[in-house]
């Protein structure tokens, strides 16, 4: 993993953040595209957000929200 700067929430803070590729299955991108187009209301910026936080049986647990809007780039301070 390479590190990038991403530009936090509040001004003047910088934080640095792993940069991450995230392979699918064809099946796997079906099933959120399904879970995606069943969501009323969603604007054309919403995605999915996947997170790993701590918690679970191994010690992590995998937290997937929709996001209304793009922050790529963005972390939360």
């Amino acid at each position: 993993m390479s590190a990038t700067t991403a530009v936090s929430e509040t001004p003047g803070v910088t934080t640095t953040a792993p940069g991450v590729t995230l392979n699918l299955t064809e099946n796997a991108a079906t099933e959120i595209k399904k879970f995606m187009t069943n969501e009323e209301g969603l604007p054309e910026t919403a995605g999915l957000r996947v997170r790993v936080v701590p918690g679970g049986c191994s010690g992590f647990q995998y937290s997937l929200n929709i996001e209304e809007d793009s922050r790529q780039g963005r972390l939360r301070a």
